[in-house]
C-alpha cells in the first residue's frame, strides 16, 4: 500500500467548546506539558460574563489566550434566552407581536434585543478588550458587521 502524505498547511485546529472556567485551562496545560501534548488553539466560552468579571476569570482567561497563542470567543449574556417571570430562561423567540415583527424585520428576536446585544458587546469590548463574541441570529450578525465596518471589534 502506498503511503499517504499530508499537507501540513491544512492542519486541523483543536477547539474546546465550552471552556468555562480558568482553573480547567491551568489543569489542561499541566497535563500537556509533561508528555508534550498539543493543546487546543481555539476556545469557546459560554459562561456568564457577569460571573467572569466578579471572580477575575475574564482577564485571566484573556491573558492565558495571549500567552499560549490561542484564539477564543465569548458568549454574551444577551443571547437567545432571557429570564422569565420565575427567573428561569425563556426562549426570546416565543414572545408576542414584537417577536413576530422581529422575524419579518430580519432580526428574529424582539426588536430591541439585538440592540441590547450591541450594548453588552460594547461594554465588554471597552472595559475588558473582548473582541470576539458569538452572534446568535441574523440581527446580531448584521449589527456585528456594522460595528466591524465602523472599526469596532
Amino acid at each position: 500500500m502506498d503511503s499517504i502524505h499530508f499537507d501540513e498547511s491544512f492542519a486541523v485546529t483543536l477547539e474546546i467548546s465550552a471552556c468555562n472556567f480558568f482553573p480547567w485551562l491551568i489543569e489542561e496545560a499541566k497535563k500537556a506539558i509533561k508528555p508534550q501534548d498539543l493543546m487546543p488553539a481555539r476556545y469557546i466560552r459560554v459562561r456568564s460574563m457577569k460571573e467572569q468579571v466578579e471572580d477575575g476569570d475574564i482577564l485571566a482567561f484573556a491573558a492565558a489566550m495571549q500567552i499560549i497563542g490561542a484564539s477564543y470567543v465569548q458568549t454574551l449574556d444577551t443571547k437567545e434566552t432571557m429570564p422569565g417571570p420565575d427567573g428561569k430562561p425563556v426562549n426570546v423567540h416565543l414572545g408576542g407581536p414584537e417577536t413576530i415583527t422581529g422575524y419579518f424585520g430580519g432580526i428574529g428576536v424582539p426588536n430591541d434585543y439585538a440592540l441590547k446585544w450591541v450594548e453588552e458587546y460594547l461594554h465588554y469590548y471597552t472595559e475588558y478588550g473582548v473582541r470576539q463574541v458569538l452572534n446568535t441570529n441574523s440581527g446580531t450578525v448584521f449589527l456585528g458587521y456594522l460595528l466591524y465596518k465602523l472599526g469596532i471589534g
